[in-house]
């Protein structure tokens, strides 16, 4: 366990207590998606076999002799954080099993066909993993970037990203988690996406962004995304969205010079023309741009 983030710093994170600062900083280290893979192992999933309160009766008893022995008492707080973190990782030990990981190169798409025959179509630069031994009894994917899916009816299907998860029992839906931008349309049936304490429920032709805490939900007219047709298509969105978008379809480096992070873009570019995307973009929204040394500089006024 890496030294920043001992027992009580994980009890905060599964209280939610962590500050802004503390979770951005934890959620891009190595450590986050260890235990992002814990929490989608041990959730939605049966507990037959399982007894949590063995576990936490173990835990009172040694933190009860460590107590005597060294004449401290030990706070309810600090109790409750180390029996929130070790009934995680009691669960974890308990049902774990490997884990099946696809992962996408920069502009490149994959299909996947999951146990159950659902399908999803991984975008660039992204990747999903799911337990196919336990899948049956919960079908759980995890996501990094971005991907499409076309889900089998059945039991509830949860989409787990780090921004927050989508849950659904049958339908088709987009999920874009771009550092800090959560993006998820629904296409049909309906979908609930929950990103800390907001729920939203999604019907055929809605979707919703989240990033910043705000939440900005609206209407789309496409019938899938455009990303699947090698277009890659924005509504008022942020241009920092936008210049991530286009490094993971074509490989390379932006950086953003002068231009206001308060900027949004409309419109779409290609995914297989990179001269044009940059044409669209800067002539868009007025701005210039210049290729360097492998990197793409954009320039505001």
């Amino acid at each position: 366990m890496s030294e920043n983030f001992d027992d009580t710093f994980l009890a905060r994170w599964l209280n939610n207590e962590l500050t802004e600062e503390e979770r951005k900083a934890f959620e891009e280290s190595e450590d986050f998606k260890k235990y992002q893979k814990i929490i989608a192992a041990t959730e939605n999933i049966e507990r037959e076999s399982f007894d949590e309160e063995m576990v936490l009766q173990k835990i009172k008893a040694q933190t009860s002799q460590k107590a005597s022995v060294s004449g401290k008492t030990t706070s309810v707080w600090w109790w409750s954080a180390a029996a929130a973190v070790a009934i995680i990782f009691a669960a974890f030990l308990f049902f774990y099993h490997p884990t099946t990981e696809i992962k996408t190169g920069y502009g490149e798409i994959s299909e996947v066909v999951l146990p159950d025959g659902s399908k999803v179509m991984v975008n660039a630069n992204s990747q999903i993993e799911f337990n196919e031994d336990k899948w049956n009894e919960n079908r759980v994917v995890t996501l990094n970037g971005e991907a499409f899916f076309d889900v089998e009816k059945g039991m509830k299907f949860t989409v787990s990203t780090s921004s927050g998860q989508v849950s659904v029992l049958g339908t088709e839906f987009n999920v874009s988690q771009l550092n800090g931008y959560f993006f998820v349309a629904c296409y049909e049936g309906r979908v609930l996406v929950e990103s800390g304490a907001k729920s939203i429920e999604l019907s055929p032709g809605m979707m919703v962004q989240i990033s910043d805490d705000k939440v900005n939900q609206k209407n789309t007219d496409l019938n899938s995304p455009a990303w699947l047709s090698d277009y890659s298509e924005f509504d008022n969105a942020p241009i920092n969205y936008v210049f991530l978008t286009l490094e993971n379809q074509y490989g390379v480096k932006v950086r953003a010079e002068n231009i206001s992070e308060e900027l949004t873009f409309s419109g779409r570019f290609p995914n297989d023309d990179l001269n044009t995307a940059l044409e669209i973009i800067s002539g868009s929204l007025g701005i210039e741009y210049e290729q360097k040394q492998g990197e793409i500089i954009f320039t505001g006024n």
